[in-house]
């Protein structure tokens, strides 16, 4: 199907920039960067590939987003481009073919952009000026990597419903995720930042008014428990197979297609 993946609109742009303003200082360089971003994404979405001279992940100078918190210990971290490294995912909305009748917006929220520790390419093109890694939730940009093969299950609930009409919004509680390389762990989000999220949450829940929320994950249910809805909100494992565990204690299976089917089902069921 010809799905429209993120083709904003003048006031979609200002939506999404109105929103990223309440987590990150973000100059003009910041905001130029965010929707170039966004059209490469777009580019390896529909082509399988960049544009000429970009790649799959986008690189973002630090100081162009600086999160919005007075933790001074977090901020020389974040600007630490040696030995941090940052991930942020782009909140992407996806429509139906435009054939197709539009029944709703199902909003699509998980914890934070998790990253892979870097490979030796990734670590060469770090520097102190460009070094955020930007991508989307669950990699749905990308073809052969994502949608096709480890995060297949996420796509194939998302194409089930935009066949059926409904567009895809999928974003994050917590809009960075940031480690120090080596590190097991990753680094705490200050308390003022984590409001700063949740405040953004609320924004693009207000933004686009979801016929339903469905949370991947615990903390993002618990951050939905906190929002002002008009809506229900759903709450499931994780599809991807870190979480079989979880899979098979609760619902006795933990295949792709029995995970695919629950989670479609019981969209389904609470929205009809």
């Amino acid at each position: 199907m010809n799905y429209q993946f993120c083709n904003f609109s003048v006031r979609e742009k200002e939506a999404l920039g109105n929103i990223f303003n309440v987590s990150f200082k973000m100059n003009t360089d910041g905001y130029n960067e965010l929707f170039a971003a966004y059209d490469d994404f777009q580019s390896y979405y529909y082509n399988n590939e960049p544009k000429k001279g970009r790649s799959r992940y986008q690189l973002m100078a630090r100081e162009a987003f600086l999160p919005q918190t007075k933790d001074e210990k977090f901020s020389v971290k974040y600007k630490d481009s040696v030995q941090y490294q940052i991930g942020i995912d782009l909140p992407v909305l996806i429509n139906p073919a435009e054939n197709v009748t539009h029944k709703g917006t199902i909003f699509f929220v998980a914890e934070d952009p998790l990253r892979p520790p870097p490979t030796e390419v990734e670590k060469n093109k770090f520097n102190r000026k460009n070094d955020i890694v930007l991508s989307t939730p669950f990699g749905v940009h990308l073809e052969k990597e994502c949608r096709e093969k480890r995060l297949k299950v996420y796509w194939q609930v998302f194409e089930k419903l935009l066949d059926d009409g409904y567009s895809i919004y999928a974003t994050d509680i917590y809009k960075i995720w940031m480690k120090q390389i080596g590190s097991r762990s990753k680094e705490k989000i200050p308390n003022d930042l984590i409001e700063a999220f949740k405040n953004s949450l609320q924004e693009e829940v207000n933004w686009l008014t979801p016929s339903l929320v469905v949370c991947y994950g615990n903390r993002a249910f618990d951050a939905a428990n906190h929002l002002s809805l008009k809506t229900e909100n759903i709450l499931f494992p994780h599809p991807s197979g870190s979480a079989n565990g979880k899979w098979k204690r609760d619902m006795g299976k933990a295949d792709d297609q029995f995970k695919k089917d629950y989670i479609y089902s019981k969209i389904k069921k609470t929205i009809n």
